[in-house]
């Protein structure tokens, strides 16, 4: 019975040290990440807001793009149509004053 239990201690112990690197991993590429907010445009013409973390600039268009939800100055979540703009969290600001005015009263609160 005790030859039984070392057999199985080596091979868990792998499992547990193999989970504690993958998990340090997965840390070390959300700390790269950086936080953008996008200004977009919805499948109904409407502006909306997506936030999203990424390694660059180009990063964040692109998922973005591909959102699935964006949070519309209706009150509407739709899915994303175009990128107009992202920008670097918490620093940045967009270039349509209105755009980061209801970003600043509504989402940031």
């Amino acid at each position: 019975m005790k030859y039984y239990a070392k057999g199985r201690t080596i091979p868990l112990l792998l499992l547990g040290l193999s989970l504690v690197a993958v998990s340090s991993q997965a840390q070390i590429e959300q700390i790269n990440n950086k936080r953008y907010d996008c200004q977009v445009t919805t499948i109904e013409d409407q502006q909306g807001y997506v936030a999203v973390l990424a390694e660059s600039m180009e990063a964040a268009t692109a998922l973005a793009r591909h959102a699935q939800e964006a949070f519309t100055r209706l009150g509407t979540r739709e899915p994303v149509k175009a990128v107009i703009e992202c920008i670097e969290r918490p620093d940045g600001r967009f270039s349509d004053v209105s755009f980061q005015s209801w970003v600043n009263d509504v989402l940031l609160r």
